[in-house]
């Protein structure tokens, strides 16, 4: 299989702007609902512009419920994934049943296999049993980045399948791991430090076998440190399917607005910030590129400009 491009770097929306990188430490974030008011009073800014107020009242509930979910302390990562699910399919009552989803698949998981490993459990029950597959004929459709439409086809991409190994070992208390490494994601077994689940491929497998996933992905020897085996935080996990998302939509113009819209609500640390004021300036979204600004330094000159560009 060749390179996967999303989930390396964005493509048809300016590959150099580094909207891929995953984020793996836990830094303070804010979003810009937080830190962005309205500069005068009767909902429009200095500029003549409506006030952030008015920007995101078009926003899905389940976006601002992910902004706050985030927001929080060890958000967890099903219930986040289905968030950014309804907001950005702009459907409603899909956390509940895909989380009885969930619940159903740990609770199908053979008993005798879960008394001797938790892991064989899993990774029998989950690729054998109920027959989740990575999808090798259609990876970048959109369905594979919707962790309930994944529940639903049984197929899904590295992320979202390793994201139902994960949730699946929580409701059976086994601690696990996404692990985000160049150009794939894996599951981590934190009690059993060489062992992995490739959710992709349906398998256990030890670090050897990973790094000849990633050569057969690159076409090169890739060594695997232990720095790039950090777990992921679910918000680089939101980052990083929204990014898999932004390759998949570049020319679905109006998908892709509501992804951008999406986004801006949600914590961003500094680089993702300035990533994404770039996108929605290539993609003439003002807009949130003016509102992402303020919210960096109220007083940046380029502000004024943005929303000139509008009127």
């Amino acid at each position: 299989m060749g390179v996967r491009s999303s989930e390396i770097a964005l493509t048809g929306v300016g590959a150099s702007l580094n909207a891929c990188k995953t984020t793996l430490d836990d830094r303070p974030t804010t979003t810009l609902a937080h830190r962005v008011s309205p500069r005068t009073a009767g909902g429009e800014d200095t500029f003549g512009r409506h006030s952030y107020s008015a920007f995101v009242e078009d926003v899905p509930d389940s976006a601002h419920e992910l902004a706050a979910l985030l927001a929080s302390t060890s958000p967890p990562l099903d219930r986040a994934l289905l968030l950014l699910s309804e907001a950005l399919q702009q459907r409603t009552n899909i956390v509940s049943p895909a989380l009885q989803a969930l619940d159903d698949l740990a609770a199908d998981l053979d008993p005798a296999t879960l008394a001797t490993s938790s892991v064989d459990a899993l990774v029998e029950g989950l690729f054998g049993n109920a027959g989740f597959v990575g999808d090798v004929d259609d990876y970048h459709a959109e369905d594979n980045s919707f962790l309930d439409r994944v529940l639903e086809r049984r197929v899904g991409m590295p992320i979202t399948l390793s994201a139902i190994v994960v949730a699946v070992g929580v409701r059976i208390d086994l601690p696990l791991a996404l692990i985000g490494l160049p150009g794939h994601v894996v599951v981590g077994v934190p009690s059993e430090p060489d062992t992995f689940i490739d959710a992709f491929s349906g398998a256990r497998v030890d670090r050897l076998a990973l790094e000849a996933r990633l050569k057969s992905i690159f076409g090169h020897e890739m060594a695997i440190s232990d720095q790039s085996l950090k777990p992921m935080s679910t918000s680089a996990v939101i980052t990083r399917v929204s990014n898999n998302l932004m390759r998949t939509w570049a020319r679905e113009h109006q998908k892709f607005d509501r992804l951008l819209e999406v986004r801006a609500l949600l914590p961003l640390d500094h680089s993702d910030q300035r990533a994404l004021i770039e996108i929605a300036e290539t993609r003439t979204r003002f807009d949130i590129a003016a509102r992402l600004r303020e919210s960096i330094d109220p007083d940046d000159p380029e502000i004024k400009a943005l929303w000139g560009r509008l009127n």
